[in-house]
């Protein structure tokens, strides 16, 4: 029974090892840098995608994401630790006239040792490296664009990433809510040399759905909670197989509005 039990643990890690996959390739992210003083540079990211759910049964609705997502961008690095950057964001779906989305981009960098505060344009999304329980990846295509603050801490034994986003904005006597979004991811090493890493993960994603000079009086305040933790262990390997890993978390949700609904 033991045996089988045994078994049956490591063939859970072993899935458990093969849900998250590593989406760094994909990141944007422009940092100010001590080589970099009182220049300015262009930027141009641009992310394709294809996402089909025809699949003909109950398991997901029958629809396909494709296309082009593109970021022109200026970015001015007023020295070492300061930069400026403005463009766009375009999306452009395959088969559908015109522009589907865009918006402006506009961000302000401050770096310096391993810290780095962004105000404006976030560097968040999957950026923000929430397991996939808690964050889809395909928000990557629907909803890529985050503004608001973000703390950014990236130490030899301790990552942080502290931000909030404001989703919604509402003026007096508007008939709508406003939506805030935030959360924090941290990863705390307790073992990391050439051949081993132990690490501690955690993280939250809130949504606060609000306001008070709204005329929608008669829908409650909702603020609703996802959070995980527990230990990740990989250890290098080389030759063909360049690391074996076990990435384990626990994920919970709570409704923490006053009314529930």
């Amino acid at each position: 029974m033991k045996k089988h039990l045994l078994l049956a643990f490591i063939f859970l890690l072993s899935l458990s090892a093969k849900a998250q996959f590593n989406n760094e390739s994909l990141f944007n992210r422009i940092r100010p840098a001590d080589s970099l003083d009182k220049e300015l540079h262009f930027n141009f990211y641009n992310f394709n995608y294809v996402r089909n759910y025809e699949y003909s049964n109950k398991f997901h609705d029958g629809y396909t994401l494709y296309g082009t997502q593109i970021e022109p961008q200026l970015v001015y690095y007023a020295n070492p630790n300061l930069a400026i950057v403005a463009g766009a964001y375009l999306r452009k779906d395959f088969g559908n006239e015109g522009i589907y989305d865009a918006k402006p981009l506009f961000s302000l960098k401050y770096h310096k040792r391993n810290l780095t505060l962004v105000f404006g344009s976030l560097e968040g999304n999957i950026q923000h490296n929430y397991i996939e329980p808690i964050y889809n990846f395909e928000r990557k295509i629907t909803s890529p664009i985050e503004y608001g603050t973000q703390l950014l801490v990236d130490r030899e034994k301790f990552k942080l990433d502290s931000w909030i986003s404001w989703q919604k904005m509402i003026y007096k006597g508007d008939v709508a809510k406003e939506e805030i979004v935030g959360g924090l991811i941290t990863e705390t090493y307790l073992l990391k040399n050439n051949n081993w890493k132990l690490s501690i993960p955690a993280q939250f994603l809130a949504y606060h759905q609000g306001g008070q000079i709204d005329l929608l009086k008669n829908i409650p305040i909702s603020t609703l909670f996802n959070g995980a933790t527990g230990f990740k262990l990989h250890r290098t390997v080389g030759y063909k197989v360049k690391e074996v890993f076990t990435d384990n978390y626990v994920a919970v949700y709570k409704d923490f509005s006053p009314t529930k609904s």
